[in-house]
């Protein structure tokens, strides 16, 4: 007989031990409902106004774990560039706005600080979106973002996405001679 653990110590309880079978049973079911909280957490992790504008443009995309849209846009000369649009959105009064992104560069090692002037500058130029930052973890990104409203219709959503693919390809192409992205 395996012991693992007892139950009712403490509660008045008549102390029961465990068979294996029941050991395995508990476990599975443990497992089951923690897969189910999971599959929950990552269903509301995604927003249904991305999914079915992406559908209605006829736009391929995969579902990342933490909920984030990834399209993969072929660019100019063979080149492809991810693309991701975020499901999280965030809140600034009554106005509700939801990131787009493309990464151009992933490294432990920053940029020269004239490009990174180079991509501020930049940023006067374009209709929308800027050139941002992030570190985290001793690696640092610079990726082209996005900031539109969260209900965004799907012909410009369509537009959007491929804007920030062209833009962030030819930077990354420019700033790293790669085409990781």
């Amino acid at each position: 007989m395996f012991t693992p653990f007892v139950f009712g110590s403490g509660f008045g309880r008549a102390k029961r031990s465990l068979n294996l079978f029941e050991v395995v049973l508990n476990a599975r079911v443990v497992f089951l409902f923690c897969s189910i909280l999971s599959l929950g957490s990552f269903l509301r992790a995604q927003d249904s106004r991305v999914e079915k504008a992406l559908k209605k443009e006829g736009l391929k995309y995969e579902l990342t774990e933490s909920g984030r849209y990834k399209l993969v846009y072929s660019t100019d000369g063979g080149r492809t560039q991810i693309v991701f649009v975020n499901s999280k959105t965030q809140r600034l009064g009554n106005y509700e706005v939801r990131e787009i992104w493309s990464p151009v560069y992933v490294e432990t090692r920053t940029i020269p600080a004239q490009s990174a002037l180079q991509l501020l500058e930049a940023n006067s130029g374009y209709k929308v979106g800027a050139w941002e930052l992030a570190s985290a973890d001793g690696q640092y990104m610079i990726s082209f973002s996005v900031k539109v409203p969260a209900d965004l219709d799907s012909g410009a959503l369509s537009s959007v996405l491929s804007a920030t693919a062209s833009t962030a390809d030819g930077v990354e192409e420019k700033l790293t001679g790669q085409d990781k992205y």
